[in-house]
């Protein structure tokens, strides 16, 4: 069977558009991305995992009534200043050297910690 030249053209473009919208995605979804919540007063999850060198996008996430934020002192990573309740933002991290290293909520040190374990 052969198909008019027509149809091959459309199923082409629906093909090649499929494509860049799984490439704009990366593919498979948040892979590259971690998700910290950020509670009234803790953050969950408290402790993440990262390999040294490979960058990853950080979503820091107001899930409490509070304004939050988070920031790795000494560094430049950091969300915006100000989280408002029910808000959400993104910043990428990259720590080339494997260790420990603290976050915290500005508005609620010292009992809103938690650390990035770098491998």
């Amino acid at each position: 069977m052969v198909l008019p030249r027509g149809i091959l053209l459309v199923v082409g473009v629906v093909a090649v558009l499929a494509m860049a919208s799984l490439l704009a995605c990366g593919g498979d979804g948040d892979s590259d991305a971690i998700t910290i919540r950020m509670e009234d007063n803790f953050f969950e999850p408290a402790e993440v995992r990262l390999r040294a060198g490979e960058p990853v996008m950080v979503i820091a996430r107001n899930t409490g009534k509070l304004i939050h934020n988070l920031t790795v002192p000494g560094t430049p990573f950091r969300s915006d200043m100000v989280v408002n309740a029910g808000r959400s933002s993104a910043f990428e991290v990259r720590f080339d050297e494997p260790g420990t290293y603290a976050f915290q909520c500005d508005f609620h040190v010292p009992g809103m910690v938690g650390t990035f374990v770098v491998e």
